[in-house]
């Protein structure tokens, strides 16, 4: 079972090997070989561990989760930049030995549950065909396209929603 914590400074290297590894694989949209672009990758998590906010001050928070005390993945979100009345799945990542056996699911449907009255954004990278499938299969839908990313947005649920849904 899956045990998610919240990061701290101790995560900073395998939060940053996950997303450069990521970007290498074509999961994020930037250059992982420009060295003052990964610097200022680095920069922005270390500010979401260590103040709970991206560099351009939206809140921010980094989760680890872990398996058997090994961490295994990681999930960051912030406020959504791009409306303003959400939040954002700004990245997700679980280690490649540990796909496909339904972890990335998990926690991204714990995550979908917790935050059931919230609009949630995700920009998805246009190369990262199998996460846009993961998160069309859980109710998002394309927004917009931004750039070199489809931005999919999973609506809130309204209260009136819930209680319609419980009087079947």
């Amino acid at each position: 079972m899956l045990v998610e914590r919240k990061a701290n400074i101790t995560d900073l290297g395998f939060i940053n090997g996950c997303v450069l590894y990521g970007a290498r694989k074509g999961h994020y949209s930037f250059d992982a070989e420009n060295q003052k672009i990964v610097t200022l990758m680095k920069q922005e998590i270390q500010s979401v561990v260590l103040r709970n906010e991206l560099l351009d001050k939206r809140r921010a928070f980094a989760s680890i989760f872990t398996l058997n005390n090994k961490r295994i993945g990681l999930l960051i979100l912030s406020e959504d930049c791009l409306n303003g009345d959400g939040i954002e799945l700004y990245a997700m990542s679980i280690l490649k030995k540990h796909q496909n056996k339904g972890y990335a699911s998990q926690l991204l449907n714990n995550m979908l549950n917790y935050y059931v009255h919230e609009n949630i954004y995700a920009r998805c990278s246009l190369n990262s065909e199998k996460m846009a499938q993961l998160l069309y299969r859980r109710g998002f839908r394309l927004d917009s396209i931004d750039g070199e990313y489809n931005v999919l947005i999973r609506d809130a649920i309204a209260d009136h929603d819930l209680n319609r849904c419980s009087a079947v």
